[in-house]
Protein backbone atom coordinates (compact mmCIF):
# COMPACT_ATOMS: atom_id res chain seq x y z
CA UNK A 1 0.00 0.00 0.00
CA UNK A 2 1.32 3.80 -0.91
CA UNK A 3 2.61 5.93 1.84
CA UNK A 4 0.06 8.67 1.61
CA UNK A 5 1.07 12.37 0.58
CA UNK A 6 2.33 14.21 3.41
CA UNK A 7 0.32 17.06 4.15
CA UNK A 8 1.27 20.86 2.89
CA UNK A 9 1.69 23.53 5.73
CA UNK A 10 -0.69 25.80 5.80
CA UNK A 11 0.03 29.13 3.51
CA UNK A 12 1.47 32.00 5.18
CA UNK A 13 0.86 35.92 4.49
CA UNK A 14 3.59 37.40 4.12
CA UNK A 15 3.93 41.25 3.58
CA UNK A 16 5.67 42.62 0.60
CA UNK A 17 9.33 42.81 0.46
CA UNK A 18 10.69 46.23 0.58
CA UNK A 19 14.63 45.87 0.61
CA UNK A 20 16.14 48.90 2.66
CA UNK A 21 15.91 52.17 2.63
CA UNK A 22 16.53 55.68 0.69
CA UNK A 23 20.48 56.18 1.16
CA UNK A 24 20.43 59.55 1.21
CA UNK A 25 17.08 60.14 3.53
CA UNK A 26 17.15 57.14 5.44
CA UNK A 27 13.43 57.12 4.73
CA UNK A 28 11.67 53.85 3.89
CA UNK A 29 9.80 53.48 0.58
CA UNK A 30 6.30 53.41 0.43
CA UNK A 31 3.97 50.45 -0.16
CA UNK A 32 0.49 50.96 -1.34
CA UNK A 33 -2.18 49.08 0.29
CA UNK A 34 -3.07 45.90 -1.76
CA UNK A 35 -0.25 46.87 -4.13
CA UNK A 36 3.15 45.17 -4.67
CA UNK A 37 4.97 48.15 -6.07
CA UNK A 38 7.40 50.55 -3.80
CA UNK A 39 5.86 54.29 -3.92
CA UNK A 40 8.46 56.88 -2.81
CA UNK A 41 7.80 58.68 0.18
CA UNK A 42 7.61 62.43 0.80
CA UNK A 43 11.19 63.74 1.40
CA UNK A 44 11.61 66.05 4.05
CA UNK A 45 12.37 69.86 2.52
CA UNK A 46 14.13 72.10 4.53
CA UNK A 47 16.08 75.69 4.04
CA UNK A 48 19.02 74.26 6.30
CA UNK A 49 19.46 71.52 3.88
CA UNK A 50 23.12 71.49 2.81
CA UNK A 51 21.55 72.12 -1.06
CA UNK A 52 19.35 74.87 0.68
CA UNK A 53 21.57 77.46 2.31
CA UNK A 54 25.08 78.98 2.77
CA UNK A 55 28.34 78.62 -0.04
CA UNK A 56 26.73 75.96 -2.07
CA UNK A 57 29.34 76.59 -5.28
CA UNK A 58 31.05 73.76 -5.33
CA UNK A 59 27.70 71.86 -5.62
CA UNK A 60 25.12 73.56 -7.61
CA UNK A 61 25.94 74.52 -11.07
CA UNK A 62 24.29 78.06 -11.94
CA UNK A 63 24.33 79.35 -15.59
CA UNK A 64 21.96 81.46 -17.21
CA UNK A 65 20.72 82.65 -20.74
CA UNK A 66 21.31 86.06 -19.90
CA UNK A 67 24.92 87.90 -19.91
CA UNK A 68 25.07 90.31 -16.31
CA UNK A 69 25.89 93.40 -16.41
CA UNK A 70 28.54 93.03 -13.19
CA UNK A 71 28.93 89.88 -11.37
CA UNK A 72 28.96 85.82 -11.89
CA UNK A 73 26.17 83.52 -11.62
CA UNK A 74 27.47 81.35 -9.13
CA UNK A 75 27.55 84.32 -7.11
CA UNK A 76 23.68 83.37 -6.52
CA UNK A 77 24.51 80.36 -4.24
CA UNK A 78 27.50 81.38 -2.22
CA UNK A 79 25.84 82.48 0.56
CA UNK A 80 26.56 86.47 0.62
CA UNK A 81 24.06 89.07 0.36
CA UNK A 82 25.85 91.81 -0.42
CA UNK A 83 25.84 94.49 -3.35
CA UNK A 84 28.56 94.35 -6.05
CA UNK A 85 30.09 91.87 -8.57
CA UNK A 86 31.83 89.44 -5.88
CA UNK A 87 28.28 88.46 -4.25
CA UNK A 88 25.49 89.05 -6.42
CA UNK A 89 24.84 89.77 -10.13
CA UNK A 90 23.76 93.31 -11.95
CA UNK A 91 20.51 92.39 -13.52
CA UNK A 92 21.49 93.60 -17.13
CA UNK A 93 20.56 96.93 -19.51
CA UNK A 94 17.49 99.22 -18.98
CA UNK A 95 14.30 99.17 -19.63
CA UNK A 96 10.99 96.27 -19.57
CA UNK A 97 13.05 94.40 -22.45
CA UNK A 98 16.35 93.95 -21.03
CA UNK A 99 15.72 90.82 -20.40
CA UNK A 100 13.43 88.93 -22.98
CA UNK A 101 10.84 86.45 -21.76
CA UNK A 102 11.90 83.12 -22.30
CA UNK A 103 15.47 83.94 -20.49
CA UNK A 104 16.34 82.22 -17.12
CA UNK A 105 18.49 81.53 -14.75
CA UNK A 106 19.63 77.62 -14.81
CA UNK A 107 20.36 75.62 -11.65
CA UNK A 108 22.00 71.99 -12.03
CA UNK A 109 21.74 70.37 -8.44
CA UNK A 110 24.04 67.56 -9.69
CA UNK A 111 21.30 65.34 -8.33
CA UNK A 112 17.68 64.62 -8.01
CA UNK A 113 16.15 67.21 -5.41
CA UNK A 114 12.78 68.08 -4.34
CA UNK A 115 11.51 71.54 -3.54
CA UNK A 116 8.48 73.08 -1.36
CA UNK A 117 9.68 76.78 -2.18
CA UNK A 118 12.59 79.14 -3.33
CA UNK A 119 13.72 82.32 -1.45
CA UNK A 120 15.23 85.18 -3.82
CA UNK A 121 17.07 88.11 -1.89
CA UNK A 122 17.28 90.88 -4.44
CA UNK A 123 18.45 94.74 -3.51
CA UNK A 124 16.85 97.73 -5.06
CA UNK A 125 14.40 95.85 -7.14
CA UNK A 126 11.91 97.40 -9.48
CA UNK A 127 9.02 95.17 -10.46
CA UNK A 128 10.72 92.84 -12.30
CA UNK A 129 7.31 91.04 -14.32
CA UNK A 130 6.16 87.47 -13.99
CA UNK A 131 8.60 84.89 -13.47
CA UNK A 132 8.47 80.89 -13.19
CA UNK A 133 10.19 78.08 -11.58
CA UNK A 134 10.71 75.05 -13.82
CA UNK A 135 12.08 71.96 -13.45
CA UNK A 136 13.24 68.99 -15.52
CA UNK A 137 15.15 65.15 -15.53
CA UNK A 138 16.97 65.87 -18.38
CA UNK A 139 17.42 69.20 -19.75
CA UNK A 140 14.73 68.31 -22.56
CA UNK A 141 11.40 68.04 -20.53
CA UNK A 142 10.42 70.51 -18.71
CA UNK A 143 7.40 71.34 -16.30
CA UNK A 144 5.86 74.57 -14.47
CA UNK A 145 5.83 74.11 -10.60
CA UNK A 146 5.54 77.92 -9.43
CA UNK A 147 5.68 81.28 -10.16
CA UNK A 148 5.26 85.07 -9.08
CA UNK A 149 5.36 88.51 -9.84
CA UNK A 150 8.83 89.61 -8.62
CA UNK A 151 8.36 93.30 -7.51
CA UNK A 152 10.09 92.55 -3.60
CA UNK A 153 13.30 92.71 -2.28
CA UNK A 154 12.75 89.18 -0.60
CA UNK A 155 10.82 87.33 -3.27
CA UNK A 156 9.68 83.77 -1.43
CA UNK A 157 7.70 81.59 -4.28
CA UNK A 158 5.49 78.30 -3.11
CA UNK A 159 6.63 75.48 -5.72
CA UNK A 160 3.99 72.54 -5.53
CA UNK A 161 3.02 69.01 -7.67
CA UNK A 162 7.23 68.29 -7.16
CA UNK A 163 7.67 64.55 -7.82
CA UNK A 164 9.02 62.75 -4.60
CA UNK A 165 11.73 61.27 -6.67
CA UNK A 166 13.04 64.31 -7.64
CA UNK A 167 14.15 65.81 -10.32
CA UNK A 168 18.09 67.76 -11.19
CA UNK A 169 17.45 70.89 -12.98
CA UNK A 170 15.45 73.83 -12.53
CA UNK A 171 15.42 77.53 -14.03
CA UNK A 172 13.85 80.98 -12.99
CA UNK A 173 12.52 82.09 -16.17
CA UNK A 174 10.93 85.48 -17.50
CA UNK A 175 7.20 85.10 -18.50
CA UNK A 176 6.02 88.45 -18.69
CA UNK A 177 6.89 92.22 -18.57
CA UNK A 178 8.27 93.88 -16.27
CA UNK A 179 10.87 96.51 -15.50
CA UNK A 180 14.89 96.31 -15.11
CA UNK A 181 17.04 99.37 -14.08
CA UNK A 182 20.73 100.01 -13.89
CA UNK A 183 22.53 98.47 -10.64
CA UNK A 184 19.31 95.93 -9.71
CA UNK A 185 21.73 93.20 -7.89
CA UNK A 186 20.44 89.82 -7.66
CA UNK A 187 22.42 89.11 -4.70
CA UNK A 188 20.88 85.00 -3.45
CA UNK A 189 18.92 81.95 -3.92
CA UNK A 190 17.68 79.75 -1.17
CA UNK A 191 15.33 76.50 -1.50
CA UNK A 192 13.73 74.81 1.25
CA UNK A 193 15.15 71.60 -0.46
CA UNK A 194 15.55 67.59 -0.17
CA UNK A 195 17.11 64.93 -2.38
CA UNK A 196 14.58 63.16 -3.64
CA UNK A 197 13.38 59.56 -2.56
CA UNK A 198 13.44 57.20 -5.24
CA UNK A 199 11.22 54.35 -4.57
Amino acid sequence: MPNPSPARPPLIARPYPVRGTNARSGLPPFIAPGRGVAQAAKPIADYAHILGQGNRTGLITVSGSFTPDGGTFDNLVDGGTATGSSDAIDMPGTGSTAIADGDNILFDFGVPVFIEEISIDFKLGANMGAWGWWASPDLGNWTRFGGNTWNADTLVTPVSGYPFAGLRYGKWMKEGAGVNFTNNWLTEFTFKIAYGNPA
